[in-house]
């Protein structure tokens, strides 16, 4: 049996009317005072299926379909199913919040340009999938001549040298 947090007392309740308190979903969020989160305490997602660093969100099983807490929490406060192009996204940008007043419906799109405008996109040499460092890419943009000289001195296509070249790639450095 599950190790059970019932810390959800009527302090935190303000504002949530329409949420039913007597779901056992809500015993297993615990809030946590300094950011306002409501901290999921189950079972959390470990991202190793897609490799993509997506673990950490609160996961539960409703009639055999996995779904993140996050999105059910939302569900429950919108009083509707997102949609399959909705998703939930984080104002708090805490996986595993399931806190309604963290939380807004959006699409991937939406949660994408959220996570940009809050600098938390990985670019450049940032990036898991970068094969070259920041300095490389501005002696790319600085380069001259023809292309397939400068793709085999880094160790990169012509399409890439071209993309950088062209800002389709590495668009935050200054052309």
């Amino acid at each position: 049996m599950p190790f059970k947090v019932r810390v959800m007392d009527d302090r935190f309740k303000v504002g949530t009317d329409v949420i039913n308190w007597d779901d056992p979903f809500w015993s297993f969020v615990a809030p946590e005072m300094l950011s306002g989160c409501w901290l999921w305490t189950g079972s959390l997602s470990s991202g190793e299926r897609t490799g993509r660093g997506t673990g950490g969100y609160g996961v539960i099983c409703i009639d055999y379909k996995q779904i993140r807490t996050s999105r059910y929490a939302l569900e429950q406060k919108i009083g509707r199913p997102l949609s399959r192009a909705e998703v939930a996204c984080h104002r708090c940008d805490n996986r595993a919040c399931c806190n309604p007043s963290h939380l807004f419906a959006g699409t991937q799109a939406d949660n994408m340009r959220d996570m940009t405008a809050k600098g938390r996109r990985a670019r450049g040499g940032h990036h898991g999938g970068s094969r070259l460092t920041e300095v490389q890419a501005r002696e790319i943009i600085a380069a001259s001549g023809p292309l397939q000289p400068i793709a085999d001195r880094f160790g990169v296509s012509v399409p890439a040298i071209s993309a950088i070249r062209t800002g389709r790639r590495w668009a935050h450095l200054s052309r």
